[in-house]
C-alpha cells in the first residue's frame, strides 16, 4: 500500500481485493483440503522422531490467531490515538505526513484518526495474509510428517513390510491409517513444515516491534521503547518454541517458520507501509533535541562549565588572538 492521499472508493476496492488474493490460497487450503492433498510423505519404521504421543497445543490455533491479529490493533489503536492528539494540540491535523491526512471515500472524507490506524494495520494485515498464504502452500507441498504422526495414524504394522530381503529397513509408502483415525487429525499430521504458529508470530510481533520503533516518538523513559519491542520478540519465540514441547513440530520446522514470518514483516514494513516516512509533530524534535544544553539558543561553554572571577583572556591588547605552537 503506497502512502495515503485524497483517493477514491476504487482504491479502498483495489487494495481490498488484494488483501482477499493474499488471503485467499492459505483459506481455501485450511477450509476444502483432504488428507489426500498434501504431499504423500511415507516413513521408516524405525524413525523414533515420528513416534512422540500427541497431545493438545499451548496456544491453540484460534488463540494463536487471536493474540497475533488483536495485540497489534490495541498497540495501533493507542498509539494512533496518542499521536493523533499530538498532531492536533499542536495545530498540525492537515501537516504534510502521509498517515495523518484526511481520506476521502464517496465524497466522504474519513477522519484522520482513521486513516493513520488504517495506515498501519493494512500492511499488517497484508503481511498476515502473505504469511498464511506461504507457509499453508508449502505445508501441502512438502508434507512432512509430524512427530506425533504414528500415534495419531496408528498404522498396523503386521500389514507393513518395513525390512527388506537382507534385513534392512525400507522407505514405506502403502501403509494404511486405522479406521478409527481423525480425518482432520490425520490430515495435520501431514502438515510440519514450516511451522504456521512460528510464521504468524514472527510476522505480527516483528512487525509492532518496527511500528512502534517509528511511531512511538514521544519523550518517555529511553529503554521503555525498546523494553515493549523485547517483550513482543520474546512472546513471538515463546509461541514458536512451545510447538516443540508440545510435539507438533520440530526444530527445524519452527526456525524457518519464524525466519519466513520475521522475512515478511520487514519486507512489508519497509516496503509496503508507511512507517518509514513518518514525520513526528514538530515540538517533538525540537524538545528531544534540546533537553541536554537546556534551550535552543543557549550553546556557548558557559551553560556548561562555570568560569573563574579571576580569568584572564589569552587575547593580545590589540585584539589580535595568539597563534597556537
Amino acid at each position: 500500500m503506497a502512502r495515503i492521499t485524497n483517493g477514491t472508493v476504487w482504491k479502498s476496492l483495489s487494495n481490498l481485493i488484494i488483501l482477499i488474493c493474499c488471503v485467499l490460497p492459505g483459506g481455501l487450503l485450511e477450509l476444502i483440503a483432504t488428507p489426500s492433498t498434501s504431499f504423500q510423505r511415507g516413513f521408516y519404521c524405525n524413525d523414533e522422531s515420528i513416534r512422540y504421543p500427541y497431545k493438545d497445543s499451548t496456544f491453540s490455533t484460534l488463540l494463536s490467531f487471536i493474540l497475533c491479529l488483536g495485540i497489534p490493533l490495541l498497540f495501533m489503536l493507542i498509539i494512533e490515538f496518542l499521536l493523533y492528539n499530538r498532531f492536533d494540540c499542536l495545530g498540525e491535523p492537515q501537516r504534510d505526513v502521509p498517515s495523518h491526512r484526511g481520506v476521502k471515500i464517496l465524497c466522504l472524507k474519513v477522519h484522520s484518526y482513521l486513516a493513520a490506524l488504517f495506515a498501519g494495520y493494512t500492511p499488517f494485515l497484508f503481511a498476515g495474509g502473505m504469511t498464511l498464504s506461504m507457509t499453508n502452500v508449502l505445508k501441502y507441498m512438502v508434507g512432512r510428517l509430524r512427530p506425533h504422526f504414528l500415534s495419531v495414524c496408528q498404522p498396523d504394522f503386521a500389514m507393513i513390510q518395513c525390512k527388506d530381503s537382507n534385513g534392512y529397513y525400507i522407505y514405506v509408502e502403502d501403509f494404511q491409517c486405522s479406521a478409527e483415525a481423525n480425518i482432520s487429525t490425520l490430515l495435520d499430521a501431514r502438515l510440519s513444515f514450516p511451522s504456521g504458529h512460528a510464521a504468524s508470530a514472527a510476522s505480527s510481533f516483528i512487525y509492532l516491534a518496527i511500528y512502534l520503533q517509528f511511531r512511538m516518538v514521544w519523550n518517555s523513559p529511553y529503554l521503555l521503547k525498546p523494553f515493549i519491542q523485547s517483550l513482543l520478540v520474546a512472546f513471538a519465540m515463546i509461541i514458536s518454541a512451545s510447538r516443540v514441547s508440545d510435539f507438533k513440530h520440530f526444530f527445524s520446522d519452527v526456525f524457518c517458520g519464524f525466519f519466513l514470518g520475521t522475512a515478511i514483516a520487514v519486507f512489508v514494513a519497509f516496503f509496503v507501509s508507511d512507517l518509514y516516512y513518518f514525520e513526528s509533530p514538530s515540538n517533538l524534535k525540537e524538545k528531544a533535541s534540546t533537553d541536554f544544553v537546556g534551550s535552543r539558543t543557549d550553546t556557548d561553554l558557559s551553560t556548561i562549565v562555570s568560569i573563574p572571577a579571576n580569568y584572564k583572556s589569552t587575547e593580545s591588547s590589540d585584539g589580535r588572538k595568539p597563534t597556537n605552537i
